[in-house]
């Protein structure tokens, strides 16, 4: 639901008679808001925009809450304006909803029987007559909103559910099934036949739920055989979790492969939070072409309870009449969802509440007020809480905070330890109320309560003016520094587009306020989150009319292959009603088509990155257009472009290109002959990039080599011992499966090959000649306790040793924002599994490696803290009782702490001395 105000002929005519009533005659706004006053707080059923046939039936439902001072007796919720939609014109509240209490209310309602836009406006009515509502004042509506369609020209000319047991599953191991088994650890995909989504409702077609590999960032796809796409072709679907699937989290993406090729064409990026997307992405760039199309869903970190379903995704045409998609064609059903599912009982974690540190319940705030929520609790289970652990937000009122925050540090069972999270206050007044629970290693929530499952919560009033959105920031007269790898700068060259709305063409900078819309350049734009960004933006706001418009038309620009536009788009900080479309269009030869979108963006304190691969246009001179539209009444319509940009490796950014030269059976030295010699497989990986590349990993079937290093231009090789291959089968070897290492083309990483079986003439017997090493005369760390030693750079400095812990600083670049460079050295006894305790958290992503025939956990990922970043790689080895860990860290400060920010440092560049590092290290004892 937004805000929206109908100023009538009849309103003013109502106004002005009531102007001539004695005072003493009405109740006054604030007497009325006082004793009853209401607070929306859900749509139930029917969530703004859905879709329905004419003439369907259909039960809204809204949860409100009274925030008043008088219990709800006699009240009843009446037909207020705009479209009633078949609907009484009053229906009874149940009696004795107390202040503070929540009530659904529900209308059966039929949809008009012509397609359009419709909206219907209802108020409460107290029993002695006052009518009431929502918002600051107590007088505002809330609504039920659809749209009804009705005969269609465009028709379904693929169906993926339809299609799905002729596409080939895949999740990096062998192909998968279809339809798989629910909860193989492999991945699976079912067909739905009546998917229900995390909003609650059940879609009356069939869909795919799919669920990605069970490790971390685990994925599953399935390519479709190849289908010719013609101009206008659109893919279709609603995209989102599955209903109960809380933890879900996830990338949705659709790639598709023409000559050989796999590019991503489309992504989005969702969580759970009770909406759903509707995705409609014009096909048109690829006309002409046969196209495998490949449906993706990758995990965000932990796979677990990553259930991600694709409601009736097609390929939709025009011309052709069929029944349309993805509308509701009967009642979506009165049963009420919940954000709060029952959490099973926990026996090994159990948390008792303690106190409120600080923010007591009932604590008032002014609107928008930034507070830290503070909980003294206690682990009273049976089980340590690691720093795997974290605070998770459960339901109810998010304010403005962290999804999740892992555990600063261990706790220790019969511990107590004060637990705090960042929060904002809402900036509307009233009562609000968000419950948090803890999360285990394993992804389990728990709790407080007999039975561990309940959450504890921070309850808060606003009280105060309602914080209303500021004009933007002014743009600074200095040029920034553009980001590195930018090709075009979409905020930089604002003036340089035309702007129009439908009140025609409008001035660049506009003028904020302007009733026929207006764009404006702002530095360090504040997102809808509250965070603040230190790439330029665009807030954009359409004409001030019902579904108004508001577009910016580029000058030409020539695209080339890998091209990408990327932005983050949102609302505007404290633009809570804003409601509006965010598209990407082009104009090529006269025709203006859209390229990504329409993407749907509501004020929920979230924003979304985008990252579109614009390959299809290369080589084309391309307007780019950059389109908002508002979805209803524009009212607080403010749209934010953080940072659009067209991304082009190579422009000022220096990447590495890993692939596979040459494959070849042969000996581990095929110029020497030593005795044991067996003949293997041999691989060749080159960098034919513009950067060096740091450590990564080359995987042949089951088996992986690390190659430690790889500059720009340099061509290394790997072995693997006793190739076998008797039925004379196509191999594939990949480098970097893991995705460890950012480079400018991420789709030549792999290469199949069927290797003629010959047998080499073997060489004869040699001495190979040693070569300098690239550590000779480093100084060397040795742990006579633990049996352990490794070398590291000449006088580089040791502080905070002990026998179980040390670190070592490393010289870094001058002038860049790299902070320091160090590893840490340390040792844990007793410990299972073996994981580095020195990186604060949860890895971003795990392999096990094996360097000089030692087994290690290799953990990398990225830390932030006020403003610092900490990227890490970690290797930890165990050799009896004790776990050693060596952790290396490049700590840098967030460019957004500067008003001009230094360079960004080379961060493979940095690394290469870890490499070097670890490859000495060996045991002793």
């Amino acid at each position: 639901m937004k805000s929206r105000m109908k100023l009538t002929s009849l309103m003013l005519l109502v106004a002005m008679v009531l102007s001539l009533v004695p005072a003493a005659t009405l109740p006054t706004g604030a007497s009325a808001a006082a004793c009853y006053h209401a607070q929306f707080v859900a749509d139930v059923t029917v969530p703004d925009g859905t879709k329905f046939e004419q003439n369907a039936t259909f039960k809204k439902t809204w949860r409100l809450k009274n925030i008043g001072t008088c219990a709800w007796n006699g009240v009843t919720m009446i037909f207020d304006s705009g479209t009633q939609m078949g609907s009484v014109s009053s229906v009874a509240v149940s009696n004795g909803i107390a202040p503070g209490q929540t009530v659904d209310v529900s209308v059966d309602m039929t949809a008009p029987n012509t397609a359009g836009h419709y909206i219907g406006y209802w108020k409460f009515k107290s029993d002695q007559g006052a009518i009431f509502g929502i918002g600051v004042n107590a007088n505002r509506p809330w609504w039920v909103e659809i749209n009804v369609v009705g005969g269609t020209t465009t028709g379904v000319v693929y169906d993926f559910t339809a299609n799905a047991d002729k596409a080939t599953w895949y999740s990096g191991l062998e192909p998968l099934p279809f339809p798989g088994t629910d909860g193989d650890n492999r991945g699976f995909a079912l067909k739905k036949d009546k998917p229900k989504f995390e909003s609650g409702v059940e879609a009356a077609q069939p869909g795919l739920l799919m669920a990605p590999r069970n490790i971390t960032n685990g994925f599953i796809q399935a390519t479709y055989p190849a289908f010719k796409v013609q101009s206008g072709d659109r893919f279709q679907a609603t995209v989102g979790c599955e209903f109960g699937a809380t933890s879900c989290y996830v990338a949705y993406r659709l790639d598709y492969e023409t000559g050989g090729v796999a590019r991503t064409y489309w992504t989005f990026r969702e969580r759970y939070e009770g909406w759903t997307y509707n995705a409609n992405i014009d096909l048109s760039p690829l006309a002409g072409k046969d196209v495998k199309f490949t449906l993706v869903i990758n995990s965000y970190g932990s796979p677990v309870g990553d259930r991600a379903l694709w409601g009736n995704p097609v390929i939709v045409r025009k011309g052709i009449v069929l029944t349309p998609t993805a509308t509701f064609t009967g009642t979506p059903p009165t049963s009420t969802p919940t954000k709060t599912p029952t959490v099973p009982p926990s026996n090994c974690d159990k948390v008792q509440f303690i106190a409120d540190v600080n923010i007591p319940d009932g604590t008032t705030l002014a609107p928008g007020a930034q507070f830290t929520k503070t909980w003294r609790l206690k682990n009273v289970g049976s089980c340590a809480w690691t720093t795997s652990y974290q605070l998770v937000y459960f339901s109810g009122e998010k304010m403005g905070a962290a999804s999740s925050a892992y555990f600063p540090k261990s706790v220790a069972v019969g511990q107590t330890y004060d637990f705090s999270i960042n929060m904002t206050a809402p900036t509307t007044p009233g009562s609000y109320r968000g419950y948090w629970m803890f999360k285990n290693a394993n992804g389990a929530l728990f709790g407080i309560g007999a039975q561990a499952n309940k959450p504890w919560w921070v309850d808060i009033k606003v009280a105060g003016a309602t914080v209303t959105p500021g004009g933007p920031t002014a743009t600074p007269s200095a040029t920034p520094t553009p980001l590195a790898g930018t090709a075009y700068d979409f905020a930089a060259n604002a003036c340089s587009a035309t702007w129009f709305s439908g009140a025609g063409q409008l001035p660049c900078p506009g003028t904020n306020g302007d009733a026929k819309g207006f764009v404006l350049k702002v530095s360090n734009p504040k997102l809808e989150s509250g965070a603040t960004d230190s790439r330029p933006g665009l807030v954009t706001f359409p004409q001030n009319v019902q579904d108004g418009y508001i577009q910016g038309i580029y000058p030409a620009f020539k695209v080339q292959s890998g091209d990408r536009f990327q932005s983050t788009i949102n609302c505007e900080y404290g633009a809570t009603s804003c409601y509006a479309v965010f598209r990407l269009d082009y104009e090529e030869a006269g025709a203006i088509k859209t390229f990504w979108g329409p993407f749907l963006e509501r004020h929920e304190g979230q924003f979304f990155n985008v990252d579109v691969d614009l390959t299809p246009l290369a080589g084309k001179d391309v307007k780019f257009i950059l389109t908002v539209l508002a979805a209803g009444s524009p009212v607080g319509d403010r749209a934010l472009w953080v940072g659009p940009r067209i991304y082009r490796a190579g422009s000022g950014s220096a990447l590495p290109d890993l692939t596979i030269t040459q494959l070849k059976v042969d000996l581990p030295n095929p110029s020497c002959l030593a005795p044991g010699d067996a003949f293997g497989l041999h691989v060749w990986v080159a960098n034919n990039g513009q950067a060096a590349a740091g450590s990564f990993n080359v995987k042949f079937n089951d088996a992986q080599q690390t190659m430690n290093s790889l500059a720009a231009g340099e061509t290394k090789s790997v072995f693997f011992a006793n190739y076998n291959n008797p039925n004379n089968s196509p191999i594939t070897v990949a480098v970097d499966p893991a995705g460890a290492i950012t480079e400018s083309n991420e789709q030549n990483n792999s290469r199949t090959e069927t290797l003629q079986l010959i047998t080499p003439t073997p060489p004869v017997p040699c001495t190979a000649t040693p070569t300098q090493s690239p550590t000779s005369g480093w100084d060397k760390f040795q742990s006579t306790k633990y049996g352990f030693e490794f070398k590291y750079p000449n006088g580089a400095p040791i502080s905070e040793q002990t026998d179980d812990h040390a670190r070592i600083a490393l010289s870094i670049a001058a002038g860049t924002n790299l902070l320091e460079k160090y590893v840490d050295v340390s040792v844990v006894e007793g410990t299972d599994p073996c994981k580095s305790p020195d990186i604060g958290g949860e890895a971003a992503a795990t392999e096990n490696v094996t360097i000089n025939g030692i087994q290690f956990l290799k953990e990398t990922g990225t830390g932030v803290a006020a403003g610092n970043i900490y990227d890490f790689v970690a290797y930890s080895s165990k050799a009896g009782n004790t776990c050693t860990s060596l952790t290396f860290v490049l700590h840098s400060a967030n460019p957004g702490n500067y008003s001009t920010p230094p360079p960004e440092f080379d961060k493979n560049a940095e690394s290469l001395v870890f490499d070097l590092i670890i490859n000495t290290f060996d045991w002793t004892g």
